[in-house]
């Protein structure tokens, strides 16, 4: 809910009305999660940059309230982000874009391969299952790259 009620927060600052379809159980891999589709039209394309500058990052990755999340982040961390988020999907200025928050990510350099997979925690939150529940995320992804190739 936090994460919806960001993005409806943000698309109305921009004067952008949208439809809404959900939450909804949605899976990945073994996990299933709650998902909210949101649907909207831009009265101009070139401000489809603007748009993914104030949705991104979301509460699901940064937290809230957004640019003091950030900061503290940054300043008590200690740990490079890197590949830890971002937003995947269609993106055609001219027709259709479809666009998700990613939270399971892989940086391949010098034949190595680190995988990302991002976890919340919220006041209830306990937080063995979380790390149990990340696990899983990247479960999900070792199962992808341990598929042997086709072959032709």
């Amino acid at each position: 809910d936090y994460v919806a009620s960001y993005i409806r927060r943000q698309l109305l600052s921009l004067d952008i009305n949208s439809t809404e379809n959900g939450p909804y159980p949605a899976y990945a891999g073994a996990l299933s999660h709650l998902k909210t589709d949101f649907r909207f039209s831009l009265k101009d394309n070139k401000g489809l940059g603007d748009l993914l500058k104030v949705l991104h990052p979301t509460p699901a990755v940064c937290g809230l309230p957004k640019e003091e999340a950030y900061q503290f982040i940054l300043q008590n961390e200690g740990y490079d982000r890197r590949y830890y988020s971002g937003f995947i999907g269609w993106l055609d200025p001219e027709g259709r874009t479809d666009i998700y928050v990613n939270l399971r990510c892989m940086h391949i350099e010098d034949k190595q391969l680190t995988l990302y997979a991002g976890g919340g925690l919220l006041a209830s939150s306990e937080l063995n299952d979380e790390w149990l529940e990340t696990e899983k995320k990247l479960q999900t992804i070792k199962r992808l790259i341990a598929v042997p190739p086709l072959k032709s």
